[in-house]
């Protein structure tokens, strides 16, 4: 039997304080600026735990000291503390088949710096794609004057991303080790984590919504990818396949798809398909992906009659994949991200415009919606994910 010396007792202990640190650490992310005495009333911790906790936050310095306002016209402000900015650094990248973006935030969220680079050239490899972001990383941090503090970096790419192995097909990178990945990363990179670009782009768009339940994510890239927010947590399904709504099929027998299915949704609604069926193959390679988008909804509102039509298609393919995710999930909302976020205004649909004779199918269908964040859906939601690393291990991140 364990004794209270033991190397096992202690290792649990250290585990159970880490796990306590977290729980402060998001309570004080959730309520902005928190009393001890708040802590204490939303984590259920003891009054002299949670002063415990929180002497500890203070020390390595994710938190610092501020005041809240007396509620009456007498007394003075009360001690309370907030998550101090630059405690260590959220970092966000999105690789993309054309581009590479960053978003670097302090530890309270805020966005202190960030780039969008298109590639001429892709990488050989994903080591060398990682190599090319830490450096494009450290030349940022220089060029807005941010200190070197620790980090947290977060990669999304157009791929199945599972714990040990990265699969990225656009680019011809298969069965990548995650473990050797991370090697790469310097010391200050405390933590170097990969997911897909459409989960983090849920990832963003759960995290503006807190109080649904249930949030799915149609992201466009040079295809159709997405994701889904379960209660706050990303649902990845089996080695990290869940939510690719571009490989619903739409169509029985229809357009070939580089899955070896025909019909799937991406070969009507993306970029790619778009300029396929216009014929403007050029135009989308001068432009890019993010471009062409933002072309075809500015032709749209200009009144283009070949755009709107192509667009009124679209709208038609969308729903049937709608339906499917509705029935299945039943997610309280759907929204567009990344290229198909412009193109919303002539894709979105809800389903109060269903007519009395399809009230059944109504119980599945749900509003599709724009992303606030536009085509910068992937990057901002790496970010977020790097920064739930920073709270859910203070202690990793400290400096000292």
């Amino acid at each position: 039997m364990a004794t209270a010396g033991s190397k096992y007792v202690v290792q649990r202990l250290d585990g159970v304080r880490r796990a306590n640190l977290a729980v402060v650490s998001r309570t004080i992310d959730r309520l902005r600026i928190a009393s001890q005495t708040a802590i204490s009333d939303e984590t259920g911790l003891a009054n002299g735990a949670a002063a415990n906790l929180l002497a500890q936050l203070r020390r390595i310095g994710l938190v610092e000291d501020t005041e809240i306002a007396a509620t009456g016209t007498r007394g003075r402000p009360r001690r309370a503390v907030r998550l101090a900015p630059r405690f260590a650094l959220a970092v966000g990248v999105e690789v993309s088949v054309e581009a590479v973006a960053i978003s670097v935030c302090g530890t309270d969220g805020a966005e202190l710096a960030n780039s969008y680079a298109r590639q001429e050239r892709r990488p050989d490899s994903l080591p060398a794609a990682v190599l090319d972001v830490l450096a494009e990383y450290e030349k940022l941090l220089g060029a807005n004057g941010l200190p070197p503090l620790t980090a947290s970096l977060v990669i999304a790419l157009p791929g199945l991303v599972a714990a040990q192995h990265l699969r990225v097909p656009p680019f011809g990178w298969t069965d990548v080790l995650v473990p050797d990945l991370i090697r790469t990363a310097p010391p200050a990179v405390r933590r170097l984590a990969f997911l897909n670009d459409g989960d983090a782009a849920v990832i963003a768009e759960a995290a503006l919504r807190p109080e649904v339940e249930c949030v799915a994510a149609i992201h466009g890239s040079d295809g159709i990818g997405g994701g889904v927010s379960l209660n706050g947590r990303l649902f990845s399904g089996a080695g990290g396949a869940a939510g690719q709504f571009g490989h619903v099929v739409v169509e029985t027998g229809g357009r070939p798809c580089h899955c070896g299915n025909r019909g799937c949704l991406c070969q009507y609604v993306s970029t790619t398909a778009f300029a396929k069926d216009v014929q403007e193959g050029a135009t989308l390679s001068a432009l890019g992906h993010r471009g062409y988008a933002a072309h075809l909804a500015t032709r749209a509102r200009q009144g283009d009659s070949a755009v709107l039509t192509l667009l009124r298609h679209a709208k038609t393919r969308l729903s049937q994949a709608v339906d499917v995710l509705g029935a299945v999930l039943s997610p309280e909302t759907v929204v567009l991200t990344g290229n198909l976020a412009p193109l919303t205004p002539w894709l979105a649909f809800s389903p109060s415009s269903w007519t009395p004779a399809q009230e059944y199918r109504a119980e599945w269908s749900r509003p599709v919606v724009s992303s606030a964040l536009g085509q910068d859906s992937v990057v901002r939601g790496a970010a977020v994910a790097a920064r739930a690393a920073i709270l859910d291990d203070p202690l990793g991140f400290a400096t000292a």
